[in-house]
């Protein structure tokens, strides 16, 4: 049954487990405020988009777009990571030194880019170390989650 013919409901709910750049987000929130926007608004509906986890970067975008809507959209992000959750970031303690750093950072691009060759350091280039029970975000790095035959390449967290 349609939204519009569905008089009980009271509110929208959307809930995501990671934002990374906010693209996809963005899109499908657009996207449905072309479709229910109008109605959404002459109802008075409550709409809420909450994340789980969000890089900073992307979850402005999310709200940027959000205020842009004719729909009015509530936003929530339960954890924002910043610059200092990218693997290779200069104020991160992973690694014992700079050259370390620097080696590691080297042989996870070297990789990435045999398995993902537009995104060898995660989509957006957000270099990040994400994983969910069930999935692990494409913006994280690929050597985590992507898988290959040639060269031969078994991720120790593969996306479904």
């Amino acid at each position: 049954m349609p939204i519009a013919e569905r008089q009980e409901i009271q509110a929208i709910i959307f809930v995501d487990d990671f934002i990374g750049t906010g693209e996809s987000a963005c899109n499908n929130l657009e996207e449905l405020d072309k479709k229910i926007g109008a109605l959404v608004e002459s109802r008075n509906l409550k709409v809420v988009f909450a994340t789980a986890v969000a890089y900073i970067d992307g979850w402005r975008q999310v709200e940027q777009k959000a205020e842009q809507l004719i729909m009015k959209v509530a936003t929530h992000a339960c954890e924002i990571l910043d610059e200092t959750a990218k693997c290779f970031n200069e104020s991160v303690n992973y690694f014992r030194d700079q050259k370390e750093r620097e080696l590691a950072e080297h042989m996870s691009g070297s990789n990435g880019s045999k398995l993902e060759k537009r995104c060898p350091m995660g989509y957006g280039k957000l270099e990040l170390a994400v994983v969910f029970e069930r999935s692990c975000p494409n913006n994280s790095l690929p050597i985590f989650w992507s898988e290959s035959t040639s060269p031969k390449w078994v991720p120790l967290f593969p996306r479904h």
